[in-house]
């Protein structure tokens, strides 16, 4: 009679656990995502997402560099094959970290496809964004600053300028010069309010640029990147992750 009681509880509490398998398997995996940023391996492209948990091979030659949920950027060698998310040293992980580069760099690959170029045609893709907290003033749209100064910059630095720049909603304006030559304009951050709708004009050419400043909380290469990418300022993210060496 005990045996069967036992067998009876062991299915009872088997049952319970099978239940809660599923869950917790799924909340595993997407800490453990990790996004290829670059690749020297046909089979990895930028923007893929991979399960980290699962082991990843890298033959003789070839090389992989990965960021994780928890903002960790791996760089691996081959031959290797192992679990990639053995190398993930932060302990505090945020998938979406994982899911926003994966999208961002997945449309450059579309890009750059479409193209037929080694890159795609965007200030940041080709190099031409001298940093990624350089506010470019070339088209409207929104870009990200940090929070002690901001750093406008033009591609052509060919005449001196004055720059208006304009709050319409408070009624506020201010101007700076921009001297020859110089393709960047460092202004104090404090001037610019956080999602502020600025108008800038320079000679001929006027552009309206959201700035929304980085929240004290988001560091790194990786959460910056990140969350550059879900507020808009796509070109700003890719030159983030084009500092990755």
């Amino acid at each position: 009679m005990k045996k069967y009681l036992f067998v009876a509880i062991g299915l009872l509490f088997g049952a319970g656990i099978m239940t809660s398998v599923p869950a917790l398997a799924e909340f595993d995996t997407a800490e453990l995502q990790m996004v290829v940023v670059k690749s020297t391996d046909g089979a990895l492209k930028e923007g893929t997402v991979i399960n980290g948990a699962s082991p990843l091979k890298l033959n003789r030659g070839t090389s992989v560099t990965l960021i994780g949920s928890d903002g960790s950027i791996v760089t691996l060698k081959g031959p290797y094959q192992k679990s990639p998310a053995n190398e993930l040293k932060g302990k505090t992980k945020d998938p979406g970290i994982v899911k926003a580069l994966g999208a961002l760099l997945s449309q450059r690959q579309i890009s750059t496809a479409a193209l037929g170029v080694v890159r795609s045609a965007t200030p940041a893709a080709s190099g031409q964004l001298p940093d990624p907290w350089a506010v470019s003033i070339n088209r409207s749209g929104d870009r990200c600053i940090r929070n002690d100064f901001v750093v406008l910059w033009r591609d052509d630095a060919t005449t001196r300028d004055t720059v208006t720049i304009s709050l319409p909603d408070a009624n506020l304006t201010a101007q700076a010069d921009w001297a020859a030559g110089d393709r960047m304009l460092p202004i104090s951050s404090k001037k610019f309010r956080d999602r502020g709708r600025y108008t800038f004009e320079l000679g001929k050419q006027r552009v309206l640029l959201t700035l929304h400043r980085v929240p004290e909380n988001v560091n790194g290469v990786a959460a910056q990147a990140a969350w550059m990418a879900k507020t808009g300022c796509e070109i700003q993210a890719l030159a983030m992750l084009d500092t990755i060496r």
